[in-house]
């Protein structure tokens, strides 16, 4: 922002205005556009020798090219010399205002192209004092110019006052000034005006059917973000993604969207963000795979995780390797489940995950490895539902047909509200299992 004025650009805008105004302004009077006609603004002339100088001057400062070759270096150092003269021959009275303004004018560009900020703030600021004895034009320009100055050199204050100066002195509203001086309010730490004058600057533009600058949305944006008004910034960043689709807009989209707990438009940020190559960060990764195990979409977001795994973005943590391990479950690949869930439980601190294990293991009829994890779990303890362990646990043993491990496990199961019914029908069972059991081993030893 404080490089806003370093450019061509700027050295040209003031050139063009300054020739335009030595040509023209000496015969008529500037009228204020849109202003009141019937009262306009009157400019005194200017002599043909204060002309002729500060022609001599712009031949030194901006020469022109002969046919065929390149312009001239300016010679700036002589300009100034001839400004200098002219400047100490008006002294006094003897120069009427417009005659001084020109001069100041000329001083002020020039100072600008030789980077000296601070003297070609003093001749602009000299120059809009001869009002209103000068073009109103000249006038708005030399105030607009004067706000970007200062504002370049973080003189704020200074700033504010001659943008506000340029809008008293306008004869109708402008959106690029108001969004400059959203930009000195800003820089001021003002963020209650600044946001004022760029929601003015931008329904400007939209009124106008124009489509504001990406740094204006951006600004507001960010106004609102930090007021926490994320209601109001999203229908900015919907803005900003649909006329300057960058990644990072996308990124912050998606963030407003899971605020604002708005999660299949979260997701679809996720997605488009995931497209455009966009993930760098592990929370990215993670929060789509979140998104999309919670809309049912197992195997989109255990590829996901494994992919941000497999490019470690995403952390092997125990949480992640929890998740990867439980998509993979739910899309029915349990092979791939239970290595993961294995290396997720060795690391977390109590024995949930090894309960998880117990019914994968249990899932791929693997008994020995669903009891051994579920004793793993017991001896970690802490866990949420112990009383799933429990009966898991039993319905290996069953499988096994080891009833009297399957009864104990059973009973300790009814111990807890979530599992009591399951488990006593599964005691009943196993029990009736184990009776029978006993009663064909006695009835074939009695044969």
């Amino acid at each position: 922002m404080l490089n806003l004025l370093k450019n061509t650009k700027l050295v040209s805008a003031v050139l063009t205005s300054s020739l335009l105004v030595l040509s023209a302004a000496q015969t008529q009077a500037q009228k204020r556009p849109e202003c009141d006609s019937s009262q306009p603004r009157r400019t005194p002339a200017m002599s043909e020798k204060v002309y002729k100088e500060l022609g001599k001057a712009a031949e030194f400062a901006s020469p022109e090219a002969e046919e065929g070759k390149p312009a001239p270096e300016p010679d700036f150092a002589s300009a100034l010399k001839i400004l200098q003269a002219v400047e100490r021959k008006c002294e006094g009275d003897s120069c009427n205002k417009y005659e001084k303004a020109s001069i100041y004018n000329y001083f002020g560009w020039v100072y600008y192209a030789t980077e000296d900020i601070n003297n070609s703030i003093k001749y602009y600021s000299m120059l809009v004092k001869q009002a209103p004895e000068i073009p109103h034009g000249l006038e708005l320009q030399t105030l607009s110019t004067l706000a970007k100055l200062n504002l370049q050199e973080e003189r704020y204050n200074d700033s504010l006052k001659y943008i506000n100066m340029w809008m008293e002195a306008s004869c109708k509203e402008d959106a690029e000034m108001f969004q400059l001086r959203s930009n000195i309010h800003y820089f001021r730490n003002d963020k209650v005006n600044a946001l004022k004058d760029i929601t003015k600057a931008v329904s400007m533009e939209e009124a106008a059917g124009k489509v504001p600058k990406e740094a204006w949305w951006t600004l507001q944006k960010a106004l609102l973000l930090d007021k926490e008004d994320y209601r109001a910034s999203l229908p900015i960043l919907v803005k900003l993604v649909r006329h300057y689709p960058k990644i990072a807009a996308w990124d912050q989209l998606a963030s407003i969207y899971g605020i604002l707990e708005q999660e299949e438009n979260q997701r679809s940020a996720l997605d488009a963000l995931y497209a455009m190559d966009g993930f760098t960060k592990e929370n990215q990764f993670v929060n789509l795979a979140y998104l999309y195990l919670g809309a049912d979409y197992p195997w989109k977001a255990a590829k996901l995780l494994q992919e941000g795994l497999d490019k470690k973005i995403v952390k092997e943590s125990s949480q992640n390797l929890r998740t990867l391990a439980q998509a993979y479950a739910a899309a029915q690949e349990i092979d791939k489940s239970i290595p993961v869930m294995e290396k997720a439980a060795a690391s977390a601190d109590n024995g949930d995950l090894y309960g998880q294990l117990v019914a994968l293991y249990l899932n791929k009829d693997n008994f020995d490895k669903a009891i051994s994890s579920g004793n793993k779990a017991i001896e970690k303890k802490n866990l949420r539902r112990p009383g799933e362990v429990h009966l898991n646990m039993g319905i290996a043993y069953f499988e096994q047909k080891k009833f009297e491990s399957a009864v104990k496990a059973f009973k300790k199961a009814k111990e807890y509200d979530s599992t009591a019914r399951l488990a006593a029908n599964w005691q009943r069972h196993a029990e009736s299992e184990w009776d029978r059991e006993r009663r064909l081993a006695e009835a074939m030893g009695n044969t």
